[in-house]
């Protein structure tokens, strides 16, 4: 499986060398989706293939609950629902604050690697600030482009997994208690609706994980990003 793994993420990452803005930079490859869809293991195996063909590569994967410099302070809300309730702006401004450094390291990875794997960006997190904080879509969006303009001119894919609810919550059961989402099923239905449309409105491939193996998943992905640099390139 790896074997054929690698050869497959190396031909996008060499897509990605034909086709990038910045040529002393490798490919971000950004997986979007909600809890339990198989973020956490697609982001490993693409780490994982891509060392298996003799690539530099990083994966950036980062919990927000506790680590970095806001953290701290997004644990102080997550944590307290009645807290929650009457910030949610605050938190959402807290996200971007993070997803902002996010970036700043992804294109910072991506000067030292051929493929920077990076666990969620702003698609997941607009469909939360709008679907699940009421905020307005409008001024959502201009603020997730200010927090991820760091990436500049690296070249980046997203790719957006989904899978039926009742598949990803019996996922997420076996996840560490701190990695599990706080959210009621009605706001992660009415959250998964919101990243879906975005999704299609923005042309991101969504990808199916319910029925597919990680494998299967794995190559999926790698033929999104072919596809999607192969086009760029035109």
């Amino acid at each position: 499986m790896l074997a054929g793994s690698a050869a497959e993420v190396e031909n996008v990452v060499r897509l990605a060398s034909e086709s990038r803005v910045d040529t002393k930079a490798g490919l971000v490859l950004v997986i979007e989706g909600m809890g339990g869809v198989g973020k956490t293991t697609s982001c490993a195996l693409l780490q994982s293939a891509a060392t298996y063909a003799g690539l530099r590569s990083a994966l950036l994967v980062d919990h927000y609950e506790r680590s970095g410099r806001t953290g701290p302070l997004i644990a102080a809300i997550t944590e307290n629902p009645v807290v929650r309730l009457e910030t949610d702006q605050t938190l959402f401004f807290l996200y971007c604050a993070r997803l902002s450094d996010k970036s700043s390291l992804a294109r910072r990875l991506a000067q030292d690697n051929d493929l920077v794997v990076v666990d969620r960006l702003d698609l997941s997190l607009l469909a939360r600030a709008v679907a699940g904080w009421r905020l307005p879509v409008a001024s959502v969006r201009d603020t997730l482009r200010w927090a991820t303009c760091p990436l500049g001119s690296v070249r980046w894919v997203t790719v957006c997994l989904d899978a039926d609810e009742e598949v990803s919550r019996a996922r997420s059961v076996r996840k560490p208690p701190r990695r599990r989402s706080f959210l009621p099923p009605s706001v992660v239905s009415s959250v998964r609706r919101r990243l879906l449309e975005e999704a299609q409105q923005t042309r991101i491939e969504t990808i199916d994980t319910s029925m597919r193996s990680p494998e299967e998943v794995l190559a999926a992905i790698d033929k999104v990003c072919a596809r999607e640099l192969h086009g760029s390139r035109r």
